[in-house]
């Protein structure tokens, strides 16, 4: 009957003729289609016949007097674009409060959740067990492929895991390469040997990348649940538990509580080993290296802690020193300490060099690294005095930036040896990487002599190949006169083991006035 100027601006009426005789609907179409018609219902959302992207609300008036109704429309297209991105946000938020975003797993807050949910619901009857996944090699992917193809190889994991495993089992991505899974089981997999076989069954043992076939390999750690926890948040922390116990050889590690307490004695441990090392509480010993004539020749350093009256296994407390990034505080006290010894010789003029171990994680170490130039330019003759061991077993060692410093300290005089050769990870690739001068051959080799042939021919073998690169020879864990006379007869140039002399303090060789130091009438 009657439309405002404001109405016809909205319903895109041009006259008053275009709207005679015509009817809302033909203006106005409601989007929830219904039998009532626009006046009999209070509001309608509704769209522009001519343009279903503008949004109008419709509001009913009922006018008693006249009996008519009055219908008030409200363009609301922007409030609607508004809610639309309001709604788009809150999804998005949720996807990332809840989800990985890269394989839209559950992340570990909403794996935990799903997790315990399962377990309210069926703790009964329910048996089953936890494992995270850790792939290995996605550094080495990473560095070769790139961040992009790395993603791929993580997602395609992801996409093989959601397929082979079933819809009662629930997965979710923990952080960069591990992942959790909670299946349900029977019987015949409580058993550790047929869940191992499960897993094994479920992890796809090569992924495809573009048109690169790559090996996987992993680490898992396992947890049962009722036996190992009833709750996911303690089952995947002894799942992670578990997780540090594997290895390389043993891939497959089931949490037990021998391990739990273990590591929580490994992190006491590592508490009093940061304080002690603060307090410079560890102490230098030296074992004696003795030439083929048994004349003591020069020393290996060896760090020793006593905890309570008792010493604590050096492989014990080097490699909780590692794991905790302490190597390099440690190593910086005894260099200070091995130098401050060997400037006192120097001045007594007793010629006996030092030989100091380095795990490679200390040359990393800016401070330390600048620390032993600093030493070698203040105090030239340190060159004939001071060895460094390297550990040829530390996987760091193969890290470019350690061959650069050790070349730097080689070019400054520094005599380097290769430590427990033939134990790590490439050992003929570490004598070209590594510019070493000395070359020991590791205890396990020595051994068996003299009675296995085979272990013969490997030391005779590692003496031709280190007096044709014009390199010196010492031989570890000597404790018989037999080897020491094979090995003297074999070209061995030092000799190093319990039966020429086991480590004692230092302060041995420095009491009264380095006494004992100058019996060995190392002078020049």
């Amino acid at each position: 009957m009657k439309v405002n100027k404001l109405a016809r601006k909205l319903l895109s009426i041009k006259n008053k003729k275009q709207f005679a005789h015509s009817s809302i609907t033909d203006w106005i179409v409601p989007i929830n289609q219904n039998n009532q018609t626009l006046w009999e219902s209070g509001t309608t959302e509704c769209t522009l016949k001519s343009n279903p992207n503008i949004h109008i609300s419709s509001h009913r008036a009922y006018l008693a007097k006249h009996n008519h109704h009055a219908l008030h429309l409200e363009n609301t297209t922007q409030l609607k674009a508004i809610q639309e991105k309001l709604h788009n946000s809150q999804q998005t938020n949720s996807r990332l409060t809840h989800f990985d975003s890269l394989t839209k797993l559950p992340n570990l807050q909403n794996f935990c959740r799903q997790v315990n949910q399962r377990i309210e619901k069926n703790n009964h009857h329910l048996t089953g067990a936890m494992f995270i996944v850790h792939l290995c090699q996605f550094k080495l992917l990473n560095k070769q492929y790139g961040k992009k193809a790395a993603n791929k190889v993580i997602l395609e994991f992801s996409n093989t895991l959601q397929d082979t495993l079933s819809e009662q089992a629930i997965i979710g991505r923990l952080h960069g390469v591990k992942f959790a899974c909670f299946v349900q089981l029977n019987q015949t997999h409580l058993i550790k040997k047929n869940l191992t076989t499960f897993i094994q069954s479920i992890l796809p043992s090569q992924i495809k990348l573009d048109r690169n076939i790559l090996n996987m390999d992993y680490q898992i750690g396992i947890a049962y649940f009722h036996t190992d926890g009833s709750e996911a948040e303690v089952l995947l922390d002894h799942c992670e538990m578990a997780l540090e116990n594997s290895s390389s050889s043993e891939r497959f590690s089931y949490y037990n509580n021998d391990l739990e307490n273990k590591l929580i004695e490994e992190h006491k441990l590592g508490l009093r080993l940061s304080e002690a090392i603060k307090n410079k509480e560890l102490d230098m010993w030296l074992q004696p290296q003795v030439n083929s004539r048994g004349e003591i020749c020069s020393f290996e350093a060896l760090a020793r802690w006593k905890l309570d009256g008792k010493f604590v296994s050096p492989l014990s407390f080097i490699k909780i020193a590692e794991d905790l990034g302490l190597l390099p505080v440690l190593s910086e006290n005894f260099v200070i300490s091995i130098v401050k010894t060997l400037s006192e010789w120097h001045k007594e003029s007793i010629h006996i060099p030092i030989a100091f171990n380095l795990a490679g994680q200390e040359l990393m170490n800016d401070s330390f690294f600048a620390l032993l130039m600093t030493l070698i330019n203040e105090k030239p003759w340190l060159s004939d005095l001071l060895e460094l061991e390297i550990t040829e077993t530390s996987a760091v060692m193969t890290n470019p930036l350690i061959h650069k410093r050790l070349r730097s300290l080689s070019q400054y005089g520094f005599s380097i040896a290769i430590d427990d050769f033939g134990t790590g990870q490439a050992s003929l690739g570490q004598l070209i990487d590594i510019p070493a001068n000395i070359l020991k051959i590791d205890r396990r080799f020595i051994s068996p002599l003299p009675n296995d042939q085979r272990h013969i021919d490997i030391v005779k073998s590692t003496i031709q190949l280190a007096e044709s690169l014009n390199m010196k020879v010492v031989a570890e864990g000597i404790e018989t006169k037999e080897q020491a006379n094979l090995l003297i007869a074999l070209g061995c140039h030092t000799l190093q083991g319990y039966y020429f002399g086991k480590p004692s303090p230092m302060s041995d060789w420095t009491a009264k006035g380095n006494e004992k130091a100058k019996e060995l009438r190392m002078v020049y």
